[in-house]
């Protein structure tokens, strides 16, 4: 006659026994799938290419010379003293003043700003040359935004 010590250590062999044998088959079942998951993961993922880090290069090197421009093209705005030269700013941008008559409303906007007490002697085409400077900075910037 078995003991109860003897009957649970022998059931709990069987356990043990049965749950070794599952944890196995689950194991191979689990490997399988994490060695077929691999597989897919491996086969789907973009290869990385000698002409993928080029492009990435070339597109880093141009920001940075872009960003380079930018900073002589401020700094030349910033020595003819173009800054605030334009009187409106709109975030998306806005043309030029295309015709005389456009250009003198620009101009007669200017002459209030505190900008024109420092040149009170300017005439139009002065004024037209420090738009210039300053209207190629922003739109320059709006464009090494859109770049990057």
């Amino acid at each position: 006659k078995k003991s109860q010590f003897s009957e649970f250590s022998e059931s709990m062999h069987f356990r043990s026994s049965a749950s070794l044998r599952w944890r196995k088959y689950a194991g191979t079942l689990l490997s399988r799938s994490s060695q077929q998951r691999r597989a897919t993961i491996l086969k789907n993922e973009p290869e990385i290419s000698y002409d993928n880090s080029k492009i990435v290069a070339n597109w880093l090197f141009g920001t940075a010379g872009a960003v380079a421009l930018m900073v002589s093209v401020g700094g030349v705005t910033r020595l003819t003293r173009s800054g605030l030269s334009m009187t409106d700013w709109k975030l998306q941008g806005s043309l030029p003043p295309m015709n005389q008559s456009e250009w003198e409303a620009e101009f007669s906007r200017y002459k209030q700003y505190p900008e024109f007490n420092q040149r009170k002697n300017m005439k139009l085409d002065e004024f037209k040359y420090i738009y210039f400077w300053e209207y190629s900075h922003r739109m320059f910037g709006r464009m090494i935004g859109l770049i990057y």
